[in-house]
């Protein structure tokens, strides 16, 4: 935590952006662009199905390095306001760490949504992006009945009560990716309530 410079430093809002209704105003066009993006590239993301030990399938969606994010008003560029300077400037400031992470062992970013999120929303395209173009592997992971791909989500073949997430659906995860990329290294960001609440327990237990 202590690389993270932006921690310690102050946000101010665009000035163009000052006013909450226009934050929020932006917010939705921006979750909007961001999700004809992704329609509009399907392969910003390779999808795998992973069938836990109970037979629950949860689903990754590996985020590959294209050029059509670049190109999008969603680059580290576009759009303006809070919302894409607060990622513009996650971006800049994890690009040296994330490298110097990957010069000894393959990083892979496993971003864990909020309750409603998925790997089309643009928190998650941009930080996705943020990390491919560092050199390192994001993984988007999204529990058990959820899914961008389809308005119904993913099928739930076997439910399972919680809160926040299963800690042992994403301890098989880590474990999945570890298979699929030996001698990686696994860094978890959850989102918001959900998400950090299960990311946080997940470290507590293996801590």
């Amino acid at each position: 935590m202590g690389r993270v410079s932006m921690l310690r430093e102050r946000f101010f809002p665009s000035v163009l952006m000052h006013n909450g209704w226009l934050q929020l105003a932006l917010y939705l066009w921006h979750s909007r662009q961001s999700k004809l993006l992704v329609q509009q590239n399907p392969e910003l993301y390779e999808e795998e199905t992973l069938t836990l030990r109970d037979g629950a399938e949860v689903s990754l969606e590996w985020h590959q390095h294209s050029t059509a994010s670049r190109d999008s008003p969603l680059g580290a560029g576009g759009g303006g306001g809070g919302a894409t300077a607060a990622v513009s400037a996650h971006s800049v400031a994890g690009r040296t760490n994330v490298a110097a992470a990957t010069a000894e062992r393959q990083l892979v970013v496993l971003l864990n949504p909020t309750l409603t999120g998925a790997a089309a929303d643009f928190n998650m395209v941009d930080v996705a992006k943020a990390i491919t173009e560092s050199g390192g592997t994001a993984v988007v992971f999204h529990r058990r009945g959820h899914s961008h791909r389809s308005p119904s989500g993913k099928r739930l073949r076997t439910p399972r009560f919680h809160m926040f997430g299963s800690t042992d659906d994403l301890q098989q995860v880590i474990e999945h990716i570890e298979g699929r990329v030996p001698g990686c290294a696994v860094a978890l960001v959850g989102y918001v309530c959900v998400a950090h609440g299960v990311t946080t327990v997940y470290w507590s237990k293996t801590n």
